[in-house]
């Protein structure tokens, strides 16, 4: 394929997208510059509260939504090649599939694009420690999984670009697990030739 960048068709695709809240923080940006959205999620209740949060920010005529699993291909086919930057907010660690998940959300992006991921993991070099296993079984009983595997994962799927991580706390409770931000760049053709050439 000879796409590049300028040809995605969605700015911003956001995977697991719930009620959509992620918006709120770039809708005014989305809105001056006429950029197209995809929302995808699983749970049809959740995109119906989206739909409404969209209409609301004056993002209706931008926004696609899709009722889609990401670690079906077909379900999100139209996405594949066509998204300048994906996002996954909090929903790696409850996806079973996580590495076929990864895969895909990199598939959906353009050449040049970017993939970004934030979410809960165990502290670098602490995954041992009596208070990481603790936020891992506690996390666990929601359907969380902690697993340091993924942020290792990211880094060898797209070429890393931004990293942090750092301790918060989950909000009505005494716990401070580590999340994490992590920005990726897709390469485009021409830097896959330059890397395979060296």
């Amino acid at each position: 394929s000879t796409r590049t960048l300028e040809d995605a068709k969605y700015a911003l695709a956001c995977v697991g997208c719930g009620t959509a809240r992620d918006l709120e923080y770039v809708s005014d940006h989305l809105v001056k510059n006429k950029k197209r959205i995809a929302l995808v999620d699983l749970s049809p209740e959740l995109l119906s509260v989206a739909k409404r949060r969209v209409h609301d920010l004056g993002l209706a005529n931008l926004v696609d939504f899709f009722n889609a699993d990401c670690t079906d291909l077909k379900q999100i086919q139209t996405l594949i090649g066509n998204c300048a930057f994906v996002t996954c907010s909090y929903c790696l660690t409850m996806i079973p599939d996580w590495k076929l998940a990864v895969e895909n959300l990199t598939k959906m992006i353009s050449p040049g694009g970017y993939l970004g991921i934030v979410d809960f993991t165990t502290r670098f070099n602490r995954e041992h420690d009596l208070i990481e296993k603790l936020y891992k079984a506690w996390f666990r009983l929601d359907g969380v999984y902690f697993d340091r595997n993924h942020v290792n994962h990211l880094s060898d799927s797209t070429t890393p670009y931004f990293y942090m991580e750092a301790r918060s706390r989950v909000p009505y409770t005494p716990y401070y697990p580590t999340h994490y931000v992590y920005v990726g760049q897709k390469p485009t053709q021409q830097q896959q030739r330059s890397s395979a050439a060296k």
